[in-house]
């Protein structure tokens, strides 16, 4: 939890998917989604702070919170997808030939992976140049 003063609006923001959905949930707008880096999956979720804020926040962590089940579940999985709208950029229909073409950035700096540069050149394309006609 952090509070920036931004134009003397005092700003909360979590980490906490799970908090940021029950603030939603609480129909608390989030003002902003800041990420910690660019290309990160590491994201803050910012709310105008407000008393009924905090204490709903106290609530939360004081485990003392009720919710409709499937309302909550409907929240949670679109406050998931605002994530997934920072990292599409376009999605094309292609005719009639039922061809979805998305476009978009997936950020892989902090996974575990890696490339190596593979040659095209085989070992039968080898032996031809050895041994031409």
């Amino acid at each position: 939890m952090d509070k920036n003063i931004n134009n003397t609006q005092a700003i909360f923001r979590t980490d906490n998917l799970s908090l940021a959905s029950t603030l939603r949930y609480f129909n608390f707008k989030i003002s902003n989604i800041a990420r910690t880096l660019p290309n990160t999956r590491h994201v803050f979720f910012e709310f105008d702070e407000s008393n009924k804020l905090k204490e709903l926040v106290k609530d939360f962590w004081g485990e003392t919170l009720s919710v409709e089940p499937q309302k909550f579940a409907s929240v949670l999985k679109s406050t998931k997808s605002l994530l997934i709208q920072d990292l599409i950029d376009k999605i094309v229909l292609k005719g009639k030939t039922n061809e979805v073409e998305v476009m978009g950035h997936i950020p892989i700096n902090h996974l575990n992976i890696g490339y190596e540069l593979i040659s095209r050149d085989s070992g039968i394309t080898q032996r031809r140049k050895e041994h031409a006609f």
